[in-house]
């Protein structure tokens, strides 16, 4: 019986560490998303090839499956990511100020917004790469512990 409860601890304590690092890839990937996003939508505003909205209502979430906020576009001021409260207020932003510019202004500003999530980019892969492995040693280790706790 001890060696159940043993098991379970340390499957659990497996089990919140890849939780963990799932979470920070997640965000790392539904920042990827935006800045494909942004991309595309640079082409196609500098290509005059469909209006903002049309581009939008075209794509939806099917094809970033991190931005399902893009199927209600009714209200980008709300819109709650599973990131920081300053990158999701940069990023509603952004999008309540789409269609507000000419196509020049609104280029530079998908730029700038670019440039700023390449940083947050960076930014969340460096860290990533530096506390993932210490996430599960220290998930792994304190299940260890609380394991030899209950033996």
């Amino acid at each position: 019986m001890k060696a159940m409860g043993v098991f379970m601890v340390l499957f659990s304590s497996v089990s919140f560490g890849l939780c963990l690092n799932s979470r920070m890839k997640r965000q790392i990937d539904t920042l990827k998303d935006l800045l494909l996003f942004s991309n595309n939508l640079k082409t196609a505003i500098s290509y005059q090839l469909v209006s903002i909205n049309d581009f939008i209502h075209s794509i939806g979430s099917n094809e970033y499956k991190n931005l399902d906020f893009l199927d209600d576009i009714s209200g980008f001021e709300n819109i709650s990511l599973d990131l920081s409260n300053e990158e999701n207020n940069r990023i509603a932003n952004f999008f309540s100020s789409l269609g507000k510019f000419d196509v020049k202004n609104q280029i530079s500003e998908i730029e700038y917004f670019m440039i700023f999530l390449d940083s947050k980019i960076e930014e969340r892969n460096r860290y990533y790469n530096q506390k993932s492995k210490i996430t599960m040693v220290l998930c792994i280790s304190i299940g260890a512990v609380a394991s030899i706790v209950m033996i």
